[in-house]
């Protein structure tokens, strides 16, 4: 009897992962270096959830047939020398952790890397040693806490100072530790110490606007009251104000000036800490514009029509750029009621805003009948013209 014996060759790794930080909706690239030691066979990197993102075959000498998931080959990398230099399509919540090359089945682990989520710490606080007598000194300590993820990242956090929003750097009675500031030590207290307010780096935190909800509808032509952009930042915080990512003003208030329909849209302000600039916040503020109608025409363009009686009119239809959606009547020049087949005439189209009660006329159309029995000329079908 023969016995047949399956010997499995696998890897165990003892090494860390190495670290890399990204900011939320970045691009992060990922770089692996193939050395070709193991020849004929298929390459993959698989995300904190095990799931590939990228693949690729390599030889003794090159590799070749890259896959990608999500991600793409960054410029600075050559899949055929084994640069494996992966950026991600996107980066956010969810994505952080451990990114690892493994060889296909995950027979061989390759290298991995820990991609860390970058996050605002969270509001500080201060608190001192003592309450000290005229002429003693105080320490300051200030205290935050990481909310970067995964945790475990031994990232340091450095604090700036200020006082009455000044800030502050060492000299004088001031004194700060070294490297992280995370200490404000002030010699010889003197009274007016008490009146002064210090900080340390914090927000911002809470963006708000300073009118009454979220967004705003106005009427194309009117005056926009102005919305300004607060936050709670310390010291002060950088605003700006974007529009489908383009930029429509790089200070605290959204002022439109006089309003039109392209105006209309999503807005969002971002508040960015003035000396973290890595610290930001963003709102969005929504602007309805009520327009139109505008450019009143009629589908086919034609403003004439003769037609034997017996024969089929095309549709004729109305439209207008309007916002909210207009309201379409068409109406009989110089006559009014229900119309009839035996009624030729000229007919005109009204598009109406259901907002703003404004009305617009279109071209008049003038639609003739040859009628076969004795050529007079009256209106044929004209339920064929609709909106």
């Amino acid at each position: 009897m023969l016995f047949y014996t399956h010997i499995f060759y696998f890897t165990v790794n003892c090494q860390e992962c190495e670290r890399l930080v990204s900011l939320p909706a970045k691009q992060p690239v990922l770089r692996y270096e193939f050395n070709f030691s193991i020849p004929d066979v298929y390459v993959q990197l698989e995300n904190p959830n095990g799931t590939p993102i990228f693949q690729a075959f390599c030889t003794s000498t090159t590799c070749q047939s890259a896959e990608y998931i999500n991600s793409t080959l960054d410029p600075s990398g050559d899949i055929a020398t084994g640069k494996f230099h992966i950026k991600l399509n996107s980066f956010g919540g969810g994505q952080q952790g451990n990114y690892t090359l493994w060889t296909e089945g995950r027979k061989t682990f390759l290298k991995c890397i820990k991609l860390y989520l970058l996050g605002k710490p969270r509001p500080s606080n201060i608190i001192a040693n003592r309450v000290p007598y005229e002429g003693e000194a105080v320490i300051l300590t200030c205290h935050s806490i990481s909310t970067t993820d995964p945790p475990g990242h031994d990232l340091v956090m450095s604090y700036t100072w200020t006082e009455d929003g000044t800030m502050l750097t060492s000299g004088g009675r001031f004194t700060l530790l070294p490297n992280t500031a995370a200490t404000l030590t002030i010699t010889k207290v003197q009274q007016s110490d008490e009146l002064s307010q210090f900080a340390c780096t914090d927000g911002p935190d809470n963006i708000a606007f300073n009118s009454t909800g979220i967004s705003q509808a106005v009427s194309e032509g009117d005056s926009f009251p102005p919305v300004a952009c607060l936050a709670d930042c310390k010291p002060s915080c950088i605003f700006r104000w974007t529009k489908d990512q383009s930029s429509v003003s790089t200070s605290a208030v959204l002022d439109l000036g006089i309003v039109g329909s392209d105006d209309m849209g999503i807005y969002t302000c971002t508040g960015t800490h003035s000396v973290y600039t890595t610290y930001t916040d963003t709102k969005t503020y929504s602007v309805t514009v009520t327009y139109g109608p505008n450019n009143v025409s009629i589908s086919p363009s034609t403003t004439s029509y003769t037609t034997t009686e017996g024969d089929s009119q095309g549709e004729i239809t109305c439209s207008a750029v309007c916002n909210p959606e207009c309201a379409y009547t068409w109406s009989k020049v110089g006559a009014t009621g229900t119309l009839t087949r035996q009624e030729a005439g000229s007919y005109i189209c009204s598009a109406s805003n259901p907002s703003s009660s404004t009305t617009r006329t279109g071209p008049i159309v003038v639609v003739e009948v040859i009628c076969k029995s004795n050529n007079s000329i009256h209106l044929y079908n004209i339920e064929s013209i609709s909106f």
